[in-house]
């Protein structure tokens, strides 16, 4: 029609919708600050592990560079303790890295791990 503008429909601007984005936000960012769970984040990739079953899982953003994983993965076996599972997760220059372990695993080496040069912040999450 002439003088007619058309626009996609918005069903996200339903009072619903909008209930319910607020209600996904919310279990999504729960589920990263009790869970180091990432879903549907502008800058990482997403990872889910679900709710924290082992001793420990540490989250780890850290720049994304070669032999990184290698240093972390190392001190960590250096502990004597086992990683139950893990999982890294790029985009771009960074990642982040989600580790279950199984075992005693001390501040003194959580802290050790932050300063691994290019390991931006380690969050140590226990059972």
């Amino acid at each position: 029609m002439k003088h007619a503008v058309v626009t996609p429909h918005l069903g996200a601007s339903t009072k619903e919708a909008e209930d319910n984005c607020a209600i996904m936000a919310a279990h999504q960012l729960r589920s990263y600050l009790l869970d180091g769970n990432i879903e549907n984040s502008v800058n990482f990739e997403p990872v889910d592990f679900g709710p924290l079953c082992t001793d420990l899982r540490l989250c780890i953003f850290h720049k994304n560079v070669p032999t990184m994983i290698g240093q972390i993965t190392g001190l960590i076996s250096n502990e004597g303790v086992n990683i139950d599972n893990m999982s890294d997760k790029s985009r771009g220059t960074v990642a982040y890295s989600l580790i279950d372990i199984s075992g005693d695993f001390s501040d003194d080496a959580v802290k050790r791990l932050s300063a691994i040069e290019g390991v931006i912040r380690v969050r140590a999450l226990r059972k």
